[in-house]
């Protein structure tokens, strides 16, 4: 059965959302240059250089940050200190790690440096967890770019490196710091936003 009414209404319907468009809505939004990553580099010495780069800039700011801590000061040069390893000992060996994989393509001098670094990330986390704070999102970051390189090398450069994941593990150390806490009915406040 023909309704001439409802067809009319149809149309004008059709007409009107037709009219409603922006002139440009059916414009083409492909991009004019090719699509690629914001950062992904394929050369592990690329990505550690990254995490040297950042980890630079912000141990010091997390230094800066300690003063913010609701805790004693004796905590707080707990802190540091372990900070200050990251800064005086792990980045030069992440830096040397770098320097051998460009050099001679050393890659277990590369994967050894990461693993220190992020044992070195991990000691922060829990020196924070022991004063009641979680590790900050930057650090973290660096700990996940690090475990990223460990979990690459190691099939080369460990006998026993089975299938488990070298950065989930250090991540899963971080999660037993904030689990530990609550055990113990504390919870772990964030630390306090970085100064940029």
């Amino acid at each position: 059965m023909f309704r001439p009414f409802a067809s009319k209404f149809f149309v004008l319907l059709v007409a009107l959302a037709a009219l409603a468009l922006p002139s440009g809505a059916c414009v083409s939004t492909a991009p004019t240059a090719p699509r690629t990553a914001p950062y992904a580099p394929t050369d592990p010495a690329a990505t550690a250089s990254s995490i040297v780069s950042y980890a630079s800039i912000v141990i010091p700011l997390v230094r800066g940050a300690l003063s913010l801590l609701a805790t004693t000061d004796a905590a707080r040069a707990d802190v540091a200190a372990a900070l200050d390893i990251v800064s005086s000992v792990a980045l030069p060996a992440l830096r040397a790690g770098i320097d051998g994989y460009r050099a001679r393509g050393d890659q277990c001098a590369l994967y050894a440096a990461a693993g220190g670094f992020a044992d070195a990330i991990v000691t922060v986390g829990r020196k924070l967890g022991d004063v009641g704070y979680q590790i900050p999102g930057e650090l973290l970051g660096t700990l996940q770019t690090a475990g990223g390189l460990l979990d690459e090398f190691a099939p080369r450069c460990t006998t026993d490196a089975g299938f488990q994941s070298i950065g989930a593990t250090n991540l899963r150390a971080i999660a037993e710091v904030t689990d530990g806490a609550r055990r113990r009915g504390v919870f772990l406040r964030p630390f306090p936003p970085l100064a940029h």
